[in-house]
């Protein structure tokens, strides 16, 4: 699956799906307007790494989720410190980001 999404835009579900489906070393980053956002196991990896803090949010379909984000214009500066912390970036394109710990 994660072959055929590499070429296309994805949605926040796509990343979800790809979360829950991933082994817990790996996590997404997902661009919402002007934020990144990680969810569920990649929050609390991105806020390990970070520092971010972790909101709980429930979906209009009654799913709760959590949830860690940053300002998009700081997606250069958080890779630069997951690759520090030991993190590998994976994958980079204009909508998501995938990151193996």
């Amino acid at each position: 699956m994660k072959q055929n999404l590499k070429n296309r835009h994805h949605s926040e579900g796509d990343v979800i799906v790809l979360q829950r489906e991933s082994v817990n070393n790996v996590f997404y980053l997902v661009k919402k307007g002007c934020f990144f956002y990680a969810y569920n196991e990649g929050a609390h990896a991105l806020s390990q790494i970070m520092h971010y803090p972790i909101k709980r949010e429930i979906r209009t379909n009654g799913l709760e989720m959590l949830v860690a984000e940053f300002p998009a214009d700081q997606i250069t500066v958080v890779l630069e410190h997951i690759e520090e912390q030991g993190g590998q970036v994976m994958w980079v394109s204009d909508d998501w980001v995938q990151i193996q710990q």
